[in-house]
């Protein structure tokens, strides 16, 4: 009975030492390189967006493959238009974020579908030229104290690889109204 009582009380000393060690392991393996902050703000006051800006179509058109000959050509562009509307005081600038599919070769472009390959569609901001990379912040629109604003882009085929061979080449992304 002693020598059974001696090994419980061995085993539990053992037990609790593994577990003290494991623990050391466990909390340098997990050691922090870093620290990330978020911070953002909820807000109920958004401007409008207009009926005509809900559910566009930009129609690239038809362009020949040899106008995209080598990668970062780019053709097509069009002028479409996010219209907003009642945008309350608090609300200084306006952008959009687009959100899609992003092209395997160049992920700042959305993919395209269909047939044609070597070939995404780039956003850019029409007012400067800069380029709007899928899934970040377009650059804001200031309102400069009217209630309504309408922030434009410009869509174009870009080729990503070359050759670029011929077919359909359609996109589609989502856009979000991003404030300051």
């Amino acid at each position: 009975m002693i020598k059974q009582a001696l090994n419980n009380k061995t085993f539990a000393t053992v037990s609790t030492a593994a577990v003290l060690l494991s623990s050391l392991f466990s909390a340098s393996a997990s050691a922090a390189d870093g620290t990330v902050t978020f911070n953002g703000i909820i807000t109920d006051q958004t401007c409008t967006v207009s009926a005509t800006s809900t559910a566009l179509t930009v129609d690239l058109g038809t362009v020949g493959s040899a106008a995209l000959a080598a990668v970062g050509d780019r053709v097509g562009g069009k002028t479409f238009s996010i219209e907003l509307s009642a945008c309350p005081a608090s609300v200084t600038a306006a952008g959009a974020r687009f959100v899609g599919n992003p092209d395997a070769a160049t992920p700042a472009l959305l993919a395209t579908t269909g047939t044609a390959t070597g070939v995404g569609v780039r956003i850019t901001n029409a007012a400067s030229g800069s380029d709007v990379v899928i899934g970040s912040d377009s650059e804001y629109t200031p309102l400069n104290g009217a209630t309504d604003v309408t922030l434009n882009f410009i869509a174009e085929y870009e080729a990503t690889a070359v050759p670029v061979t011929a077919g359909t080449a359609d996109s589609t992304a989502d856009f979000s109204v991003i404030y300051q």
